[in-house]
């Protein structure tokens, strides 16, 4: 059920009697969806909104709506890391197909491990944080990075602790981001040429 602008005014509409501190939180409410219906994402919020609030939408607060905006947002970047293991994965799955026998064989246990970290990221219900989130979005082949990752723990966790792969993975691409940024700054800035510079002759003591 879509919802339009005009559902949420009763939410914060003045009523006769309101105390001041009702006034003032259906003010903040008020200005807070004022912002977020400019969004470009705002339709699709407000279906969100309908289906995680139902019959409890009166007890909606500035601050609950937007901890729940930034919950929905962490979901939509869960489904876009779902859909890129995925995707990596069906590609990952077409080459093996074109390579001969013994070579499938020998990458059985590749195969079985990137399936398991597939099905955990579109199957879970942890939930990075959003900069956790962004890092492994913008990873270049990302399954390869996570499997890694995972072969380097599982001899330690079960399957169940494949979200600690994740953050694992997500602070090594932090690290890898914030070296080559910190090696480009240090590439832009000039250092002193000395070769450029005249030699003052050496001062030369008696002996």
């Amino acid at each position: 059920m879509n919802m339009t602008d005009n559902d949420f005014e009763p939410l914060y509409k003045r009523q006769e009697g309101d105390s001041a501190f009702d006034t003032a939180r259906k003010e903040r409410l008020k200005s807070t969806f004022d912002e977020l219906s400019h969004e470009p994402d705002w339709s699709g919020f407000k279906d969100y909104l309908k289906a995680q609030l139902g019959d409890n939408m009166d007890k909606l607060t500035p601050y609950i709506l937007n901890d729940m905006r930034n919950k929905y947002h962490a979901e939509l970047s869960m489904n876009s890391l779902a859909d890129k293991v995925a995707d990596e994965y069906d590609r990952f799955i077409k080459d093996i197909k074109q390579q001969p026998a013994d070579r499938i064989v020998e990458t059985a246990y590749e195969i079985v491990q990137k399936d398991d970290i597939r099905e955990y990221c579109s199957g879970t219900d942890y939930v990075l944080s959003q900069q956790e989130l962004d890092e492994l979005l913008a990873a270049d082949n990302l399954l390869d990075r996570l499997y890694d990752k995972w072969d380097e723990l599982s001899e330690v966790h079960s399957l169940y602790d494949m979200d600690m792969m994740l953050e694992e993975t997500a602070s090594d691409l932090k690290a890898e981001r914030l070296e080559r940024e910190r090696k480009a700054e240090m590439s832009e800035s000039k250092p002193d040429d000395l070769t450029d510079k005249p030699h003052k002759p050496m001062k030369h003591g008696r002996r």
